[in-house]
């Protein structure tokens, strides 16, 4: 009988919660989240050049999608959507960026 030693060399584990938790209430509207927004410049390439755009909080953002050029800032990151393109938050908080038409 031989013995023939094992040895891991990688490992990759998956997991996902069935009823995961609500998002935390940062992620809600609040009425100074809507009203305080500010504007700075931001190059998007030849085609669009150097543009003065909004800057919004995640939060900010209602479901109705809204077009670009936008910035929107998290605790966590910050996402540019382009001028052609839009932005909305969908019922589970996530921004969903779509083409204009």
């Amino acid at each position: 009988m031989t013995h023939n030693p094992t040895e891991i060399v990688h490992l990759r584990v998956v997991a996902r919660e069935t009823d995961p938790p609500p998002f935390p209430d940062g992620v809600t509207a609040r009425a100074s989240d809507r009203l305080a927004e500010q504007r700075r410049p931001a190059y998007f390439g030849e085609g669009f050049g150097l543009r003065e755009t909004p800057v919004v909080r995640r939060a900010g953002l209602s479901d109705n999608p809204r077009p670009g050029p936008l910035v929107i800032e998290d605790h966590d990151a910050t996402t540019v959507v382009p001028p052609d393109f839009s932005a909305r938050r969908d019922s589970e908080g996530n921004v969903i960026i779509e083409v204009l038409p």
